[in-house]
Order: structure tokens, then C-alpha cells, then sequence
């Protein structure tokens, strides 16, 4: 829902009815780039962020909506939904 909002033709990878081979839809210039950007910020979260192998860089679409572009690593929903709990889990860990 995220992404929803924007250009309703920013992620149309293709058209079922303009191929005959549903694969062509994933090489597109469009998806290239875009899956290019995602993996960017994905390796950006797993560089700066201890968390990263909880999530996985989890909010992809809050990337996107938060900063345009999915090649970024911290989001505000990040840090307030996932670091916070993870944050919260490690000192009730650690202190028992």
C-alpha cells in the first residue's frame, strides 16, 4: 500500500496482454533498475544496521515511500516498529 499512492505506472513491469511470455515482464529496463535499487538498499541495511539479519531489510515499501527510492537503509518505521522492539528484546535478554 506504500507504493500505491504514487504514479500508478511507476512499477508496471509489463502487460499480460502485450506478451506471450510472462518472464519478459522481468526484463524489463524498469524491473532491472528497480530490482538494482532495492538490492542497493538492501546492502546498504546489512552494512550500517545490527539488526539486519532479523529483518532483512524488511520495509522495502517504506523505503520508497519515505525517501523516494528504495536504496536507502534506515526507514521511520523501521526504526520505530523493528529497532525499537529488537532494542527492547536484547536488554530483557541480557539483563535476565
Amino acid at each position: 500500500p506504500e507504493l500505491l499512492y504514487r504514479d500508478d505506472r511507476a512499477f508496471v513491469f509489463g502487460n499480460v496482454t502485450d506478451t506471450t511470455d510472462l518472464l519478459d515482464c522481468l526484463q524489463s529496463e524498469l524491473f532491472a533498475s528497480t530490482s538494482q535499487s532495492i538490492l542497493s538498499g538492501m546492502h546498504k541495511c546489512w552494512e550500517t544496521c545490527e539488526f539486519y539479519r532479523r529483518c532483512g531489510s524488511y520495509y522495502i515499501s517504506h523505503k520508497f515511500s519515505e525517501a523516494g527510492t528504495f536504496d536507502v537503509a534506515e526507514t521511520t518505521a523501521c526504526r520505530l516498529e523493528l529497532k525499537a522492539l529488537f532494542s527492547e528484546l536484547d536488554s530483557l535478554t541480557s539483563a535476565g
